[in-house]
């Protein structure tokens, strides 16, 4: 894309032809969408679950499809009846959500990750 190469500090946009500078406006929103949807994805929560077994599989099965997570401690609020760990999910959690539903592992509860 040769036309992203061209600055755009120039003062004098007469100079453009009109047909190029629409094209320049269409990418600049285009690139401000693609980065609202990476900006809205990246969202953590915390995936509470029964066992240490079923937090350790679903970590598994969420790396094995691209989602970054981490094992945590559970926090205190959120620790009903749980084995006292959780897994952290960066990002994409309804996906995470229903990838761990096709896999047969029970999540116990998802919750923000509020860490204040």
């Amino acid at each position: 894309m040769p036309l992203l190469l061209f600055k755009f500090h120039c003062y004098d946009e007469s100079a453009f032809e009109p047909y190029i500078l629409i094209f320049i406006l269409c990418i600049r929103k285009k690139i401000k969408i693609m980065i609202n949807k990476v900006v809205n994805n990246m969202e953590k929560s915390i995936f509470v679950f029964n066992t240490l077994t079923y937090t350790q599989r679903g970590r598994e099965a969420l790396r094995r499809r691209g989602i970054k997570t981490q094992i945590i401690r559970t926090p205190e609020k959120y620790r009903n009846d749980s084995c006292g760990y959780s897994l952290l999910v960066f990002d994409r959690v309804g996906d995470s959500k229903e990838i761990l539903k096709a896999v047969n592992i029970p999540v116990q509860g998802v919750y923000p990750a509020d860490f204040r």
